[in-house]
């Protein structure tokens, strides 16, 4: 079996909410979208994080039992910008792992965490967390952006630059909320990430692209990916959902690269950047599939 191939493609849309999804399936919770070749179920509305970790478990599981390749993609950043904090990708899921509360009923402490990492990484001034409830606001953590400016690190990773820069407006993982916000749903969604690596039957063949891939060159059999929806348009679509829609088309554009033999350019070493660059990238920021 091609390096590149993946028997199972899922995508998951994650949710940063404090409390369960309504019964009826909304916005803002999560979706799971996954698929083979042969199918391509409707996405999975989920209500709760958890309810969406148990599911994604169940299908990794059921893909490893029969000896296939399960490629999976998150749509949050599993890595900081260059200069501060842990190198991303396992690293920075574990720190988050050991931090995030996450209760079955979405309860979490995303704030608190935001709040003592900000203490960590820049005691004398608040950040570069920013966005919370007014509640949640102290001398660390507070309601509107701080400056930015004259820090070791910036705003946005090299891959994040290069998307604006190409008009596709992906957000600032220091965003916890608001439209668009990547930031609530990085700290809870790396701390489940860290879950799945330390399951014992996905472990001993899970890796998280680029940082323990290298590319496309060592792709695992069970190979966890940072995706953005706005990578792939999702018009087409059959579902009510804007969220719904975002996943299946992830999950189709991904089995349809395979199916032409192009999966693999979608997780090699991107076009156009530089060794210094590639070596951020692989070694603490991440990447975006297919940026």
């Amino acid at each position: 079996m091609a390096a590149g191939h993946f028997d199972r493609v899922i995508f998951a849309d994650w949710s940063a909410a404090s409390s369960p999804g309504p019964r009826q399936p909304a916005p803002d919770s999560c979706w799971v979208a996954w698929g083979t070749v042969e199918r391509r179920p409707a996405p999975r509305y989920c209500r709760t994080r958890a309810a969406a970790e148990h599911f994604i478990k169940e299908l990794a599981h059921e893909a490893m039992a029969a000896g296939e390749r399960c490629l999976i993609g998150f749509d949050f950043v599993f890595g900081l910008p260059w200069k501060i904090g842990p190198a991303g990708g396992r690293p920075l899921a574990r720190l988050l792992k050991a931090r995030i509360e996450d209760g079955p009923d979405n309860a979490n402490n995303r704030f608190a965490v935001a709040a003592a990492l900000n203490a960590d990484w820049s005691p004398d001034r608040p950040g570069p967390f920013w966005m919370c409830p007014a509640a949640e606001a102290g001398p660390h953590l507070t309601v509107k952006k701080p400056g930015l400016a004259g820090r070791p690190h910036g705003e946005y990773r090299i891959v994040d630059r290069r998307l604006r820069a190409a008009g596709k407006l992906v957000q600032s993982v220091w965003k916890l909320g608001g439209v668009g916000a990547v930031g609530g749903q990085s700290l809870v969604g790396l701390a489940a990430v860290a879950r799945l690596l330390d399951d014992p039957v996905l472990a001993p063949r899970a890796g998280v692209w680029p940082f323990e891939t290298v590319w496309a060159r060592r792709l695992a059999d069970f190979t966890i990916i940072e995706a953005w929806p706005g990578m792939v348009a999702s018009d087409g679509q059959p579902y009510a959902v804007k969220d719904a829609r975002q996943v299946a088309a992830l999950r189709d554009h991904a089995l349809g690269l395979q199916a032409r033999g192009k999966l693999r350019s979608w997780l090699a070493r991107p076009v156009g950047i530089n060794r210094t660059e590639e070596r951020i990238a692989m070694s603490h920021e991440g990447w975006i599939f297919g940026a």
